[in-house]
């Protein structure tokens, strides 16, 4: 698929896709799939821990400057 795994100091990955690294043009078309499915499970993922972060702020507000 023509990636390659790499850990971070911080303990975090980083996916690199080098399509000439893979087997044959399929998997290397496979693994930019795989890639761009990673983005997306990365982006909803960001989106969500936002929301629930979001929530948590508006409750705290909530708590200390209630309307009315």
């Amino acid at each position: 698929m023509g990636i390659t795994l790499v850990s971070l100091p911080d303990g975090r990955v980083q996916l690199l896709h080098t399509p000439a690294a893979a087997a044959s043009q399929r998997d290397g078309r496979e693994g930019l799939l795989f890639m761009q499915e990673m983005v997306e499970l990365s982006r909803m993922a960001q989106e969500q821990q936002q929301a629930q972060q979001d929530q948590v702020g508006v409750g705290i507000w909530w708590k200390f400057w209630p309307f009315g």
